[in-house]
């Protein structure tokens, strides 16, 4: 058994999964809410703390994330 993941570092594999797949040709649509609960309670999240996290997001409580930095500026352009 693999060594689990805290919260940010799970949060940065599936950021960067995300630009992985857009950047091989994905369409960039994101994930549905029902599709996103069905993911995260696959990874043993609660659908509670999915929807109030989505509660969370539309009411615009949630910081967007801070764009990484490089030695050489944004890691992102």
């Amino acid at each position: 058994m693999s060594d689990p993941l805290d919260p940010d570092a799970a949060g940065e594999v599936l950021r960067r999964a995300a630009e992985l797949d857009l950047e091989r040709g994905g369409d960039g649509r994101g994930l549905d809410r029902s599709t996103l609960e069905a993911a995260a309670d696959e990874v043993g999240l609660s659908s509670d703390a999915v929807r109030r996290a989505l509660a969370e997001h539309d009411a615009g409580a949630l910081a967007p994330t801070p764009p990484e930095r490089s030695l050489l500026g944004p890691a992102r352009v």
